[in-house]
């Protein structure tokens, strides 16, 4: 696995020095991307083993992920490109959560200033209700989201995108490359430590409860590692920096 890294970095750095054409670039980045993103997941769960169970199913999880996504993308050039358009998409539902997230949490702290204000005495009561006033009078600054939501609406326009996508879910490109049997198990149980679960709590006060399963997270880690290091270079190898032709088992 040392030997892995060590030649993953090397193609990290082949990668980010290769000339590309200009139309070429969003590859090029796609691919060094997805190796960047393993690089440091896989450096999550060498530490996790070592310290921490929470962040080695955390990083075991995402090469999971991130091993789907490589076979999908390196597929064909329409596969690549629909993952390159769930990149506008994402951003657009990103900001959009943020936009109703700011709405709720204000909504949630002029709420809480009020509670709070019951319990106090004159003369700070009546200033904390004032303020909660003046707060909810106000509203949340939506301004920067907005700008941003708007912003990828109309680039979404621009690039003829469904302004109604939405981004794929990893389960998703698993059954679409016929990896959901071998994805499927193994997101679910490296979810159940990721996400605050009656598990995932327990865990926490009774010491080396997870050990046993730390040698399988690595060695599943390192499986999917290996898998996205040899789907890269494989690619570059044999088709560069570009997408892999549609005519070419497409």
């Amino acid at each position: 696995m040392r030997k892995a890294v060590q030649d993953a970095t090397e193609l990290e750095r082949r990668l980010a020095a290769t000339e590309v054409t200009e139309e070429g670039v969003w590859f090029r980045n796609l691919m060094l991307g997805i190796l960047k993103s393993a690089l440091r997941d896989y450096d999550s769960v060498e530490i996790g083993v070592q310290r921490q169970p929470y962040l080695a199913a955390w990083g075991a999880r995402n090469l999971l992920e991130l091993r789907v996504i490589t076979t999908y993308v390196l597929r064909s050039e329409d596969d690549a490109l629909a993952f390159k358009d769930d990149l506008v998409a994402d951003l657009k539902e990103f900001w959009e959560a943020m936009t109703r997230s700011s709405e709720i949490v204000h909504k949630m702290l002029v709420a809480e200033m009020r509670a709070m204000a019951e319990g106090e005495p004159e003369p700070l009561k009546s200033a904390l209700l004032v303020k909660a006033t003046e707060t909810e009078r106000s509203g949340p600054d939506l301004r920067g989201p907005l700008e941003e939501v708007d912003t990828y609406r109309k680039l979404m326009n621009e690039f003829g995108i469904d302004p109604k996508r939405r981004p794929m879910r990893t389960g998703k490109i698993a059954a679409s490359v016929n990896q959901s049997e071998m994805f499927d198990p193994r997101f679910k149980a490296n979810s159940k430590l990721v996400h605050p679960t009656a598990l995932s709590i327990a865990s926490t006060i009774m010491p080396n409860s997870l050990d046993a399963l730390l040698p399988l997270t690595s060695s599943e880690a390192g499986s999917d590692f290996l898998a996205i290091l040899s789907a890269i270079k494989g690619h570059v190898d044999t088709y560069g920096m570009a997408p892999k032709p549609q005519s070419v088992g497409g």
